[in-house]
């Protein structure tokens, strides 16, 4: 059996607790090296988050702004349509005008010539 002299027994305790420093300090930095990238990638994701809003803000704008033309198109093509229904019914009324004159003035020839033909017959009567 082999005996260990107290001093080399003291230095490999001494190693043994630098080994356990050592794994510690390892420890530490892992969990530092963890936490930076924990913060980089929650740096990241709040990037990811913020584009994402600005997306969607920029997305809204765009459908507003087609809203607000398809809108400017529909009351420009109302405006023709009335526009255009005002002139043809203008017209219209002018044709019923018209014809009620047309209508007035075909009685009143259909009149004088009733009138006239009653008296060539009266004149017709009073020769014969």
């Amino acid at each position: 059996m082999t005996t260990i002299s107290p001093k080399a027994l003291a230095t490999l305790e001494q190693l043994a607790e630098i080994h356990e420093f050592a794994k510690g300090m390892a420890a530490v930095g892992s969990i530092e090296q963890a936490t930076k990238e924990a913060h980089a990638a929650h740096a990241h994701q709040s990037q990811i988050v913020e584009e994402a809003k600005r997306n969607a803000v920029m997305f809204v704008n765009h459908a507003k702004v087609q809203a607000d033309i398809q809108a400017a198109a529909i009351e420009a093509d109302t405006a023709a349509l009335k526009a255009r229904y005002d002139e043809l019914n203008e017209h219209y009324q002018a044709q019923v005008a018209a014809k009620a004159q047309l209508d007035s003035d075909v009685a009143t020839a259909e009149a004088k010539l009733k009138a006239a033909t009653d008296k060539l017959a009266q004149l017709a009567a009073s020769l014969a």
